[in-house]
């Protein structure tokens, strides 16, 4: 399989795409085959090596993913080959097949675009306290998220829009 992968934090022209071995899932993991990651700003930073987190190399950019199951590890419940999934974790993404903690993993409805997935496991929730902490309790306040989303074989574009209401400042206020 190929992985975008960087052997040397903080120099980005140690970062290719490479042929890797297929990882192969331990006790509550699985593995996707990738259809969607999501970058931002922390894998920007990890890949410079300014962020607080130092991960071992090589590195594997790109936390928000969405897949299909394609295996499970043993001690895995409520997921099997075939699920469509989306997963927050720390890298792993930009390659074909990824691990995947399971309680790092959500289903992904079928009506759901792979891009919008990928995107409302963190940019909704940063745009929505982006709103919150700079405009107050405001319903009705509008906030953008705007990332690049690798589709296979495609390029980026914006990801969420988030309109506050009145439950989502209950949310915050507790």
């Amino acid at each position: 399989m190929r992985a975008y992968c960087g052997h040397e934090l903080g120099n980005l022209e140690a970062f290719a795409l490479e042929s890797v071995d297929t990882p192969t899932p331990a006790d509550g993991e699985l593995l996707i085959s990738v259809e969607v990651t999501a970058l931002g700003f922390v894998d920007q930073l990890v890949m410079r090596g300014l962020y607080q987190i130092k991960p071992p190399t090589p590195f594997v950019p790109g936390g928000e993913i969405v897949g299909t199951v394609e295996a499970v590890g043993q001690e895995v419940s409520g997921f099997a080959p075939g699920q469509r999934i989306a997963a927050w974790q720390f890298g792993g993404g930009l390659a074909e097949m990824a691990i995947v903690r399971q309680d790092h993993a959500v289903p992904v409805p079928a009506d759901l675009e792979p891009a919008a997935a990928a995107s409302l496991l963190l940019d909704y929730l940063t745009a929505l306290l982006r709103v919150v902490r700079s405009r107050g309790p405001q319903t009705g306040a509008i906030a953008l998220g705007h990332r690049s989303i690798r589709r296979r074989g495609r390029g980026g574009g914006p990801a969420c829009q988030c309109r506050v209401s009145e439950r989502d400042w209950l949310g915050f206020n507790r």
